[in-house]
């Protein structure tokens, strides 16, 4: 498991799965802008929700997209 800088919230988890419920797939850059956070940031809110198992990747670079599983 990576070590993240500051723990992972739970709360930012929520509003990522909430999101995607709602839209159907989240993109990293939409992780950002809705969490007010740097791209570090949303890269270990996105890779804690998919160690989890919640989401997982759909395509690869730039139209990389996260769905639930």
């Amino acid at each position: 498991m990576p070590s993240f800088s500051t723990p992972i919230n739970i709360e930012q988890e929520q509003i990522i799965v909430d999101y995607i419920k709602q839209y159907k797939f989240i993109r990293r850059s939409t992780v950002e802008d809705i969490l007010d956070v740097k791209k570090t940031r949303a890269y270990e809110v996105i890779t804690s929700l998919i160690e989890k198992n919640i989401i997982k990747v759909s395509g690869t670079g730039s139209s990389s997209k996260y769905i639930l599983v």
